[in-house]
């Protein structure tokens, strides 16, 4: 799966991206307008004009060289602004038509192919048939004959055809030709001539040297390995699981998490190094920074800087004058927060508790998306003052829980109810480090295990019970507080596991499956089938993730069958657990019967998946293709982007896995 990100400059002037891709996207979002924002952990000095040269991981021939200047450097970020001379321009918009994988329809009409090559590909798969499908920012109107001229770089010559825009949406355009014999003959002319000509084409003159920079760049000592990428799929089922049990657990680059969002922050913030948390959500991404600390120091995302100014005026740490002025001022190069420092208009503590609300918002948007893909990168900063996850958890946690309905707030409050609560003798989380204000605190500290949550409320103004209620549904989550089955008894463990196993690769929030020889396997196996047939999907019955392709299902149930079939270690366990095996059997074989018919498959999927998050995912398995082509691994990407049809079915995917299964046919 793929995150578009900054990409990186390295110390010989050299800008790394990681896919064709992440360099397009970088292009359409900065380069057009002159500048680049990278990642780096070196210190470049301001304003010194030099030569920097691009270069592409999957594409190490492609290649171009240019002169900018830094005009931004700080918190492991640079700002370079390019010479928009001409000939400085030529060079990367050479490289960028050269990269498309599809012609570009201009806004006047004009249909560019960055080679008489990309023309054949295209004339061959689609324009010789009747079709053209191009890029396009903007949408044409559909069923309109209109004009469109035809133009390819290097060429002296255009063709002017007549064409009608059939589909206009997603920043693809489809257009169908006119089916006369004239638009046949003219398009086999233009194809024959543009055929002829690129031969005899003069070679392209080299491109001028780079020149030097004007000083030495200072380079920074002491640099760090790179923290190796680690990805995975956020879901949130919204139901009481989420609250019971704060789990750490090791993030591991060669595993694929499955995790709530609640763990994995939890998780980062054991890391004691520099990263950066980005989440793809609704087309943007969110990122979230960490210090070596494990302090939140940073977010950024949509409207983030005008989200901080707006955050710090409403909390009165700047005027409403102040905020209007730097909302216009602020932009990739001059960030809020530091343009707030700059001024002197707030303190570092001040802008913290800022972001750290900024924050909060941001994870209960990603939290309501259902399940959205992360990636955890390495993200040098120089940032000490931050929040820590026992600051964030407290208020974060209330916020989920006023979102349950009151069946599942009693869930939570039952282990601790008819019980003594206390504050644990070993916290993971002292008392000192949480959140709290004076009513929370004083109710915290009145929690010594010789009065039942109740009676310990009942001293309180029945105003504050709903809230004590769920801050100590939340400190037992975290492990501050145990429940005592009696005053004076034994305390139990905390609750909170270091190095608890994540879920595997591509399967959801399913139930653990339960150990067998175990005393208590028949009351897991019953309480695994309880909880798949209240809220289990049929992908879960089935032990798949929804994005599974089709060719999985015989292989997920052959697994089922091993699992808890006629002579397995469960069935044998005793009648009561043969008869659970063959209830939770039975749930599964109704769910393949209706997840293999392809149409009842896609409606199924609508109806538990919101519209975006497949749209999303539509989009990042398309891309994961394109890494798969560049292995050459042809079989893999058409289950790709058969998935991805499936899910959101786009002409742009559809055109790319024709193109696909023509390469597998040669």
């Amino acid at each position: 799966m793929y995150f578009f990100r900054m990409a990186f400059l390295r110390k010989d002037r050299c800008i790394i991206f990681e896919s064709v891709a992440e360099f397009l996207n970088h292009y359409d979002s900065h380069i057009t307008k002159g500048g680049f924002y990278l990642d780096s952990h070196l210190n470049w000095p301001l304003r010194k004009q030099a030569g920097f040269q691009i270069r592409i991981e999957d594409s190490p021939e492609s290649t171009a060289g240019f002169v900018a200047e830094v005009v931004f450097c700080g918190g492991g970020k640079v700002g370079l602004e390019m010479d928009l001379s001409p000939r400085n321009r030529a060079n990367v918009i050479n490289l960028v038509n050269s990269l498309r994988t599809s012609p570009v329809l201009q806004e006047d009409g004009t249909i560019l192919y960055g080679s008489a090559t990309k023309f054949q590909q295209d004339y061959e798969a689609n324009v010789a048939s009747g079709g053209i499908y191009l890029e396009s920012s903007r949408k044409w109107p559909l069923g309109r004959k209109m004009t469109f001229l035809i133009k390819i770089q290097g060429l002296s010559f255009d063709l002017p055809i007549q064409a009608t825009p059939v589909f206009s949406e997603g920043g693809l355009t489809c257009l169908q030709l006119e089916a006369d014999e004239a638009t046949r003959q003219s398009i086999a002319a233009f194809m024959a001539k543009a055929r002829s000509t690129i031969p005899r084409q003069a070679p392209e003159e080299p491109d001028e040297p780079e020149p030097e920079p004007a000083e030495p760049l200072v380079e920074m000592e002491g640099l760090r390995e790179e923290f190796e990428t680690c990805r995975g799929t956020i879901y949130s089922p919204r139901d009481p699981t989420e609250f019971q049990q704060l789990q750490h657990f090791k993030l591991d680059p060669r595993k694929h998490h499955d995790t709530n969002l609640f763990d994995l922050v939890a998780s980062i913030c054991d890391l004691e190094r520099d990263v950066e948390l980005a989440v793809k959500h609704a087309g943007s991404e969110m990122c979230f920074q960490f210090n070596k600390a494990g302090k939140l120091v940073g977010y950024d995302g949509p409207d983030a800087d005008k989200g901080l100014l707006e955050c710090l005026a409403a909390n009165r740490s700047i005027s409403p004058e102040v905020k209007d002025e730097l909302i216009g001022q602020a932009g990739p190069y001059a960030r809020a927060a530091d343009l707030v420092l700059g001024k002197g208009a707030a303190t570092p503590s001040q802008i913290m508790i800022a972001v750290a609300e900024q924050t909060e918002n941001a994870f209960e948007t990603i939290r309501a998306a259902g399940e959205v893909l992360f990636e955890l990168r390495d993200c040098p900063t120089y940032k000490e003052e931050g929040t820590t996850f026992a600051e964030m958890i407290i208020p974060w946690m209330e916020r989920g829980l006023k979102a349950l309905d009151v069946p599942q707030i009693k869930t939570l409050l039952k282990p601790l109810w008819n019980r003594y609560p206390k504050l644990s003798s070993k916290p993971i989380y002292r008392l000192a480090d949480l959140d709290l204000d004076d009513d929370e605190y004083d109710f915290v500290k009145s929690l010594e295990g010789k009065t039942t949550l109740p009676q310990a409320m009942a001293d309180f103004p029945k105003k504050l019970r709903d809230r004590l209620m769920r801050l100590a549904i939340s400190l037992r989550a975290i492990g501050s507080v145990v429940a005592l089955s009696e005053p004076g008894a034994e305390e139990p463990a905390p609750a909170v596991r270091k190095a608890a196993a994540p879920a595997a690769r591509g399967a959801g929030p399913a139930a653990k499956s339960p150990r067998p020889g175990s005393g208590s396997t028949e009351a897991q196996l019953a309480a695994e089938l309880r909880e798949l047939e209240e809220s289990g999907t049929k992908f879960d019955l089935l032990g798949i993730h929804w994005t599974a392709h089709p060719n999985m299902y015989p292989l997920a149930m052959r697994e089922i069958e091993l699992k808890y079939g006629q002579g397995s270690n469960l069935q044998r366990l005793s009648e009561k657990a043969a008869e659970l095996c063959r209830q939770r059997l039975q749930l599964a074989r109704r769910a393949a019967a209706e997840l293999q018919d392809d149409h009842r498959r896609i409606e199924y999927r609508k109806s538990v998946v919101p519209y975006n998050t497949l749209k999303t995912t539509a989009q990042i398995l398309s891309q994961k293709a394109d890494t798969e082509l560049v292995k050459r691994n042809l079989a893999g990407a058409v289950e790709l982007l058969e998935m991805a049809i499936e899910l959101y079915p786009a002409a742009e995917f559809k055109y790319k896995l024709e193109q696909v299964r023509k390469r597998e046919r040669k």
